[in-house]
C-alpha cells in the first residue's frame, strides 16, 4: 500500500504502484498475472490510497514494488508517501 497525489493538485498524473515478482535467478518470475497493478483516480485532489493484494508462489525469490507514472500531464508529477508491506497469513500460517 503507498498514498499518491498529483501535484498541482487535481491535475492527471498517472501515479501507479505494480508489484513484480522475480525468480532465484534475477529474473522476472514467469507467471506475470502474478503481478499486479493499480493507478491514481485521476483529477481528484489530496492523497489516495493504491493498494494491491499479491500471492507470492513458493519459486519467487524476491517481490519488487514499482512506483511510477503513466500518461502524465506535462508539468504534472506524482507524489508518493508511506509505502508499506503487509504479510497476512495464509488460513494453516
Amino acid at each position: 500500500m503507498v498514498w499518491a497525489k498529483a501535484e498541482p493538485a487535481g491535475n492527471e498524473c498517472g501515479g501507479t504502484l505494480t508489484v513484480r515478482l522475480r525468480d532465484s535467478k534475477g529474473a522476472w518470475h514467469k507467471r506475470r498475472d502474478l503481478g499486479p497493478s493499480v493507478a491514481m483516480v485521476g483529477g481528484l485532489n489530496g492523497w489516495q490510497p493504491l493498494a494491491v493484494l499479491v500471492t507470492v508462489p513458493e519459486d519467487c525469490a524476491a517481490l519488487i514494488v514499482m512506483l511510477g507514472a503513466d500518461g502524465q500531464a506535462e508539468g504534472t508529477s506524482a507524489l508518493f508517501d508511506d509505502a508499506t508491506l503487509y504479510r497476512l497469513p495464509m488460513e494453516g500460517d
